[in-house]
């Protein structure tokens, strides 16, 4: 963005000014030169505050949408930071579970384990023994039953648990995937928020220096109504060559506003402009 600026014109020796540095012993002549060039000083001045307002309000209108967007981000951002602590917490939850299945796990492999030393703990003349004694070769056949059976069941649990481990296992990985998708978007969303913040910081800088262009320009198109002014008071003289105000001249026409018709600053200002002509 570019801020034009102000400074006085380069006006060449001996040309007209806008100045109040002297106006005693300046002719009518004269007096409406200068004037005339404040007009156009003036004229000139104008154009440029327009120009800078309207720069300014731009500015306003462009940190205003930044600060919306920002305003927008940041609630993205808190958003995602709630999702990120949820799916962080869900992930934890689902380690635990997945730790009690491993513990669950490991305590079926260490019965089946136990039950395979107990079962072949006996050498071979201990089952010898045991096949050739009636006594006890009925327990033995079923005491190997059920050790069986029990194993089966023992190994179908493990495999069950071994799919909901998986299973477990899987959901973890998205969680942590999902977890890891919202931690990037947020990153992304917290360099997006600092761009536009130090743009929005920018912005403001050059609002600021616009606003105190504009006070610049009214002070001086101020200045060049002001020496109008006084250069009015000049230009009206009594009959006698005396200078008199502009609100004095007023206060001497008045009372023959009502025998002329005609609006007392309107006859004032058509005198003004008839001096001018005369001069």
């Amino acid at each position: 963005l570019y801020i034009a600026l102000f400074s006085a014109p380069i006006v060449a020796v001996g040309a007209v000014t806008c100045d109040d540095s002297n106006l005693n012993g300046k002719t009518d002549q004269e007096l409406q030169a200068i004037y005339d060039q404040c007009t156009a000083d003036a004229a000139a001045l104008k154009i440029s505050l327009t120009n800078t307002q309207q720069q300014s309000n731009t500015l306003a209108t462009g940190i205003s949408a930044l600060t919306a967007n920002i305003n927008k981000t940041q609630a993205d951002i808190k958003a995602k930071s709630a999702k990120i602590k949820q799916l962080g917490d869900s992930v934890v939850v689902k380690t635990q579970y997945i730790q009690q299945l491993s513990d669950r796990m490991q305590s079926i492999e260490d019965s089946i384990g136990k039950m395979l030393r107990d079962t072949y703990v006996m050498d071979s003349s201990s089952i010898i023994n045991v096949l050739l004694s009636s006594q006890n070769l009925s327990s033995f056949f079923i005491d190997t039953d059920n050790y069986a059976s029990i194993n089966i069941k023992l190994q179908q649990l493990t495999e069950e648990l071994t799919g909901v481990k998986q299973v477990s296992e899987t959901e973890k990985k998205n969680l942590q995937d999902q977890q890891a998708a919202q931690q990037k978007l947020k990153y992304e969303q917290e360099q997006a928020k600092a761009q536009a913040e130090n743009l929005k910081k920018e912005k403001q800088n050059i609002l600021v220096i616009s606003k105190g262009q504009e006070a610049l320009y009214q002070k001086a198109i101020a200045d060049k109504v002001r020496l109008q002014t006084q250069i009015k008071n000049k230009l009206y003289r009594t009959a006698s060559g005396e200078e008199i105000s502009f609100g004095d001249a007023l206060k001497l026409i008045q009372p023959y506003e009502s025998s002329i018709g005609v609006s007392s600053a309107l006859t004032l200002a058509v005198l003004f402009q008839e001096s001018a002509v005369d001069n």
